[in-house]
């Protein structure tokens, strides 16, 4: 997550749009929270998936 708040943070300094950036440490930071730290970026599936079934439970 450090590189990734460090490309965040380049990026807002320079001026650019960062939505997507911080939609991605969104994700990441829910992996992390969920205990899946130290499992790298192939589980952001996972939690990605898991986002996905609790939007369509509340339809």
């Amino acid at each position: 997550m450090a590189g990734m708040n460090h490309v965040r943070h380049a990026a807002s300094v320079r001026g650019l749009d960062t939505t997507v950036l911080d939609a991605a440490l969104v994700v990441a930071r829910r992996a992390v929270d969920a205990g899946y730290g130290p499992d790298g970026f192939s589980r952001l599936g996972e939690i990605l998936g898991m986002t996905e079934r609790a939007d369509r439970s509340r339809c």
